[in-house]
């Protein structure tokens, strides 16, 4: 059986870099996420497509880069599909939120996205007081502008996912006025910028979340967060305009 495993992995990489050397160029979605295929290259013999790489990230509707950011409130928001439980790690986010709730009574968290089963599940699980679950709301699917209604007035965007390609919910996010904290992950480290516009923690234990989560919330209780400018520069960097211009530019280079 390992043998087999063997065989079927490197015939998906022998796959993979069959479709890079066929391609004029690759794009990808975060400078983290760039130096992992440059990686994989080198690691499997073929560091001559590495200059085939073009970093661009997804756009954001422009609904929300025109939208007017209202006064912000002490909300922890989350949006996801909780019934993808392995990319998502709803369990980590009931967890996490339970001990940051405890922890910052003056706090509230919404929850958005199909599989409030799911959230309910874990809620159950970990025996969340009713204290912490008055504060907790799990809203289900919502239409776009409802979702967009509570990102201009949360302050933290919350993804403890253990994989993302790009979280375009963090990057609307972040166009809406809030910091974004989450776990690790490549696409979190670009779209916090070192802690410009949120932080990343330590690892996906629930312990290095909540850390993470007060040292933000903090920041915001102490007035050290200037959620206008951090709005208008991803506003600036993700909207449609200068993505598609980003693409042309890439274009360009191959004519």
């Amino acid at each position: 059986i390992k043998n087999y495993l063997n065989f079927i992995k490197n015939k998906f990489y022998l796959k993979r870099i069959e479709m890079i050397e066929y391609s004029d160029r690759v794009v990808i979605e975060s400078p983290d996420a760039a130096n992992n295929l440059s990686f994989f290259l080198t690691k499997n013999g073929r560091p001559d497509l590495i200059n085939k790489i073009h970093i661009i990230p997804n756009p954001v509707t422009p609904d929300l880069i025109n939208s007017e950011i209202e006064t912000k409130e002490n909300i922890v928001i989350s949006i996801g599909r909780w019934n993808d439980i392995g990319p998502k790690n709803p369990e980590g986010l009931v967890q996490t939120l339970n001990k940051f709730l405890s922890f910052k009574t003056n706090w509230k968290a919404v929850i958005i996205g199909p599989g409030e089963n799911i959230i309910e599940m874990y809620m159950n699980k970990f025996k969340i007081s009713n204290n912490i679950r008055q504060r907790i709301n799990i809203t289900g699917s919502l239409p776009h502008e409802k979702i967009k209604d509570y990102l201009l007035k949360s302050k933290i965007f919350f993804m403890p996912s253990r994989w993302e390609s790009f979280g375009i919910a963090a990057a609307e996010a972040l166009c809406c006025g809030c910091t974004v904290v989450g776990s690790p992950i490549e696409s979190l480290r670009y779209l916090t910028n070192q802690g410009f516009s949120g932080n990343v923690s330590y690892s996906l234990d629930k312990d290095a979340l909540f850390g993470t989560l007060v040292y933000e919330s903090n920041k915001w209780e102490n007035n050290e967060i200037d959620y206008i400018r951090t709005a208008n520069y991803w506003r600036k960097k993700l909207n449609r305009q200068s993505i598609a211009k980003e693409f042309i530019s890439v274009i360009q280079k191959i004519r």
